[in-house]
């Protein structure tokens, strides 16, 4: 009797620690996921100088270039009296 009680205790202490373990992983898997994730968004940064959509950004940005055939609208600046 002893025994049996002693094997089921320790069953349910196992599963318990199996379930913990089970759990851990799972957290673990996500954080690997997460991140490989960051990992792929900062290769694409370093990329990014390296295009025409960057180079055009600062132009526009910076040096305020337009293209030739290019409208710009400004909001009319409000008189203060």
């Amino acid at each position: 009797m002893i025994i049996c009680f002693v094997v089921l205790y320790k069953s349910t202490e196992l599963k318990s620690e199996a379930n913990a373990k089970v759990q851990k992983k799972a957290e673990l898997e996500q954080l690997i996921s997460d991140e490989n994730d960051r990992t792929k968004e900062i290769e694409e940064r370093k990329l990014y100088p390296g295009t025409k959509k960057y180079i055009e950004d600062v132009a526009r940005s910076q040096l305020g270039l337009v293209y030739p055939d290019e409208i710009i609208f400004e909001p009319e600046k409000e008189n203060k009296k």
